[in-house]
């Protein structure tokens, strides 16, 4: 009988020699193994079950029949998930594209008006252009994965805010409106990196994760910028432009990544639709 975590005789596994190369050295190995028997035995330090005090009571141990049907139910699950986004994988491909191009635009005007100021009007517009269009992508969008059209709603009002902000003259309305629009697009934001994650559950679980983590990140350095500015006013001068930098820095990073994850994204569906 070759070794084994748990005590099974592989030899009588008709999956042996053909998908998996013995229990140790396949899915009980210590890199890239799935099996839960596998991985508590290594961290108590044990050669396999046999030597645990609690073997008898274990649940691990009494549902060993069951592991190698549900780890193949888990492999089927990613094949599963693609074949349930196919049919959307074109609107997808398309038009999380778009998006990219328009973050794109949407990331170098805001950072170009913060160094110019003078282009405060011609990013309004520029802006303001991106947002309607983006609205229509969101709304394609919003056919796979229903959060995307709420987010283009929300970015629809987020366009209506910046056109009445270009004609407002009153500077305390303008800085209510500002406020409000930043407070929008928060929320358009949280439900666009929800809906990425959302149509990449099962299809690439690791890309999925890594978008709602990065919500977190983007309204964490969003976050910390303001409170820095806010602090400015409180702080020695070069302590308060270090902690600006810092989280500018810490901002840019994260638009980076987020250009980067929707590529991926959008690069994703593009390959499930031209095999399909």
């Amino acid at each position: 009988m070759l070794t084994t975590w748990c005590g099974k005789d592989c030899g009588q596994c008709p999956e042996f020699g053909v998908n998996c190369p013995g229990c140790k050295g396949g899915p009980g190995s210590a890199w890239g193994g799935d099996c839960e028997i596998a991985r508590c035995c290594r961290s108590r330090s044990h050669d396999s079950c046999a030597t645990c005090i609690i073997n008898s009571q274990c649940s691990l141990l009494s549902g060993r029949e069951e592991v190698p049907a549900s780890r193949a139910q888990r492999a089927q699950q990613p094949i599963l998930a693609v074949e349930r986004m196919r049919g959307s994988a074109p609107i997808l491909a398309k038009w999380l594209t778009t998006l990219f191009w328009l973050q794109i635009v949407h990331v170098a005007m805001t950072f170009l008006e913060s160094l110019i100021p003078r282009l405060q009007t011609v990013s309004l517009i520029v802006n303001l252009v991106c947002t309607v269009i983006m609205f229509v992508a969101l709304f394609k969008l919003g056919r796979a994965e229903s959060y995307y059209r709420t987010s283009a709603v929300i970015s629809l009002v987020c366009a209506a805010i910046d056109l009445v902000l270009l004609v407002i003259p009153n500077l305390g309305l303008a800085i209510f409106i500002v406020v409000a629009t930043f407070v929008a697009d928060f929320v358009a934001y949280y439900f666009q990196f929800a809906a990425h994650a959302e149509v990449l559950c099962g299809v690439n679980d690791e890309l999925s994760a890594k978008w709602r983590k990065l919500w977190r990140w983007y309204i964490g350095t969003f976050c910390a910028l303001i409170a820095f500015l806010l602090l400015a006013l409180l702080l020695p001068p070069v302590l308060a432009l270090l902690l600006l930098l810092a989280a500018a820095i810490g901002l840019l990073v994260v638009l980076i990544l987020m250009l980067i994850y929707l590529y991926r994204t959008a690069e994703i569906f593009r390959n499930i639709a031209s095999a399909a």
